[in-house]
C-alpha cells in the first residue's frame, strides 16, 4: 500500500469541529472540502471507532491508531486512522490532528494471515508473520514522522536514542552534533556536544526535563542551542511524553522538536527597529523643543541687539566699548540659535565663503 499521500485533516473543541481537511481526505470521503469544513467529525465520519479514538486522544493527551470497518458488502472497507494532539499552550489538547489511509488490503491480508495462522498451527509460521507485520508497522510510523516539519526523537527508557527523523536528524547536524552517532547513543553524551542554554543565552538546567523519564511530560519549552564550533545560536521549542507499558512504567519517550530560530530572530529584529523608532521620535522632541526655546530666545536677542546699536551712538568712547561687547555676545548668541534651528529643521543650511589666510 502507498502511504506517500495520506489523507489528513484536523479538528477542534469539544464537538470536534473540522477545521481543515487536505485534497486526498476529500477524495477519501467523496466530499468538497468546503462541504465538511466546519461540521462536527461525527456528521462526516461516523464510524464509533474513530469517534472513539479522537476522545481517547483528548483525554489522555497521547497519540493513538485504529482501523475502522465501514460501508456496506458491495462497497467494504477499511481505513486506518492515525492521531495525535496538538498543544497551544498548557492543559488539555485544542486540536486534534487526524490522517487517514485506505487500509482494505493490508487489513484483509491480515486477516488472511491470522486465518491461515490458525488453520496451520505452526507456531513458527505466526513468529514470522508477526516479524513481518512488526516491521510493515515500523515503516508506516516512519512514513508518518518522516513528513512532519518538526524534528522527532524516539529514544528507551535509559534516554538512548532509538529512531530520529530526517529533520531530527538536520537539527541536529546544524547545532554541531553528529547525525550518525546518536543512534543508541546516550543523551548525555549527545548534549555534551552543544551548549544547552535558556532563551536569554544563560545555562540550562536541563534536570526538569530528565524527569520525563520518570512519566512527567513537559511540553513547548524553549529553549537555545549553541553550536561549540561556530558559536552560533539556534531556538527550539520542545515538547516530550513519555510511552508507558501495562504497568505504567516508562517505556520510552517521544520528543518533538521545532525550530523557532528565524521565529526568534524577527522578534529580535522587531525589538530593534522598534528601538531606533523610539530613539528618532525622542530625537525629533527633543528637536521640535529645541527650535520653539530657539524661536523665543532669538527674539529676545533681536531686543538686545537692536537696543545696543541704538545706545551705541548716544554714549561715550567708555561705553561704546561696553557695548560692542555686548554686541559681540549678543551676535555670538544668535549665531548659536541659528544651529539650534538648523539641527530642530526650523530653518535650512547656508554656505558661506571663509578666509583661509
Amino acid at each position: 500500500m502507498e502511504y506517500s499521500h495520506l489523507a489528513a485533516a484536523a479538528v477542534e473543541g469539544d464537538r470536534h469541529i473540522i477545521r481543515c481537511v487536505n485534497q486526498a481526505f476529500s477524495g477519501l470521503i467523496g466530499k468538497k472540502a468546503e462541504d465538511v469544513v466546519g461540521l462536527p467529525f461525527d456528521q462526516v465520519v461516523a464510524e464509533a471507532s474513530a469517534l472513539q479514538c479522537i476522545e481517547a486522544v483528548c483525554r489522555t493527551g497521547r497519540g493513538k491508531t485504529c482501523v475502522a470497518e465501514e460501508g456496506t458488502e458491495d462497497t467494504h472497507r477499511f481505513l486506518s486512522y492515525a492521531m495525535w494532539p496538538v498543544y497551544f499552550g498548557n492543559g488539555r489538547p485544542r486540536a486534534v490532528m487526524i490522517q487517514v489511509a485506505d487500509a482494505t488490503q493490508d487489513e484483509l491480508a491480515r486477516q488472511r494471515t491470522v486465518e491461515m495462522n490458525r488453520e496451520l498451527m505452526l507456531g513458527s509460521v505466526r513468529q514470522h508473520e508477526l516479524v513481518e507485520e512488526a516491521s510493515h508497522e515500523r515503516d508506516r510510523l516512519l512514513t508518518l514522522i518522516n513528513s512532519m516539519a518538526d524534528g522527532v526523537w524516539f529514544t528507551d527508557k535509559e534516554g538512548r536514542v532509538l529512531l530520529a527523523n530526517a529533520v531530527a536528524r538536520s537539527q541536529a547536524q546544524e547545532t554541531g552534533i553528529d547525525p550518525d552517532s546518536v543512534s543508541e547513543s546516550h543523551p548525555l553524551s549527545i548534549l555534551s556536544q552543544v551548549e544547552m542554554l535558556t532563551p536569554d543565552q544563560k545555562p540550562l538546567d536541563m534536570e526538569p526535563l530528565f524527569q520525563v523519564f520518570q512519566g512527567k511530560a513537559f511540553r513547548e519549552v524553549e529553549i537555545a542551542v549553541r553550536n561549540k564550533t561556530t558559536g552560533e545560536v539556534f531556538h527550539r521549542r520542545v515538547s516530550a511524553n513519555p510511552i508507558l507499558d501495562s504497568e505504567n512504567r516508562v517505556e520510552a519517550v517521544v520528543v518533538v522538536v521545532r525550530d523557532t530560530t528565524a521565529e526568534k530572530r524577527a522578534e529580535e529584529e522587531k525589538a530593534r527597529l522598534e528601538e531606533h523608532l523610539r530613539q528618532a521620535q525622542k530625537m525629533e522632541a527633543i528637536g521640535t523643543l529645541a527650535g520653539g526655546i530657539a524661536h523665543d530666545f532669538n527674539n529676545m536677542l533681536a531686543v538686545i541687539i537692536g537696543n545696543a546699536e541704538l545706545a551705541e551712538d548716544d554714549v561715550g568712547e567708555h561705553g561704546r566699548h561696553n557695548i560692542k561687547q555686548i554686541l559681540k555676545a549678543s551676535k555670538r548668541a544668535r549665531d548659536l540659535v541659528k544651529q539650534i534651528l538648523t539641527y530642530s529643521r526650523k530653518t535650512g543650511t547656508g554656505k558661506n565663503a571663509i578666509e583661509l589666510t
